[in-house]
């Protein structure tokens, strides 16, 4: 079996870090991105676009539980009083 160098380690180490940066800068880059364009900022021409759309969060898993236990009725009106939150789903082409 082959031994696992200080190189090896020290590579892993760096990788793991820069990953972490770099996913910090995606999540701020969105967030940006996200933020201009709800406030009116045009993508400027060129072959990349970007579109928000909003999406409402709604965990129906829950449903068919529900469905089995209290009965589809009930179901049905707890899904018509339930406020869903929304958030912004960021698409670039």
């Amino acid at each position: 079996m082959k031994n696992i160098t200080q190189k090896e380690l020290a590579d892993y180490r760096r990788l793991e870090n820069k990953i972490k940066d770099l996913g910090e800068l995606f999540a701020d880059t969105k967030a940006d991105i996200i933020t201009r364009l709800d406030k009116g900022a045009v993508v400027s021409k060129g072959e990349r676009t970007a579109s928000m759309i909003k999406v409402p969060r709604r965990s129906p898993n829950w449903k068919n539980v529900v469905i089995r236990l209290k009965g589809e009725g009930y179901a049905k009106r707890v899904l018509a009083a339930f406020k869903p939150t929304f958030y912004f789903k960021l698409t670039v082409r």
